[in-house]
């Protein structure tokens, strides 16, 4: 399409989607001008070294909760990052949440008796799910939003 800014194409994805956006960086190097997976299911141990490479010639923002027990981050993206920064990945960003809360202070952890009072604690999603907070736009990296980041990302 003659109106797509082919410098300020973006791809990210997340848990499955993260392993494809990894993947289609991997397949088509150059494409991209940025990639932001999320929870990312692509096993460090399936990326060689050349990947690495390819990938740390790529603005990078890897998103994940500590508490995510459908992908591991200690098998995933804290290892991959670990790889890429040695690799000398120079726009690198890694936010690892303790775990997936509401944050809009809309909805709270059930009582665990429905006559006692209300708790009052952010209501607790699966770890898996740190997309919520990409979304959202509270994915930050020091004063850095990911969509701020990713905005200025061009080719």
């Amino acid at each position: 399409h003659p109106q797509i800014d082919r410098d300020r194409i973006y791809v990210g994805g997340c848990s499955a989607g993260g392993f494809m956006t990894l993947n289609m960086c991997l397949q088509s190097p150059g494409l991209f001008a940025a990639a932001f997976p999320i929870c990312e299911a692509f096993p460090d141990e399936k990326l060689t070294e050349e990947d690495i490479r390819t990938l740390a010639g790529l603005p990078l923002w890897f998103t994940h909760a500590k508490n995510d027990s459908t992908i591991s981050p200690e098998k995933h993206d804290q290892l991959t990052v670990a790889r890429l920064r040695a690799a000398g990945a120079k726009d690198l960003h890694y936010v690892l949440f303790d775990d997936v809360h509401d944050t809009s202070g809309r909805y709270e952890e059930p009582p665990e008796d429905e006559d006692a009072p209300p708790t009052g604690r952010p209501y607790q999603y699966s770890g898996h799910d740190s997309w919520i907070y990409v979304l959202n736009d509270e994915c930050f990296d020091g004063d850095e939003s990911l969509f701020a980041w990713l905005s200025r990302q061009k080719k």
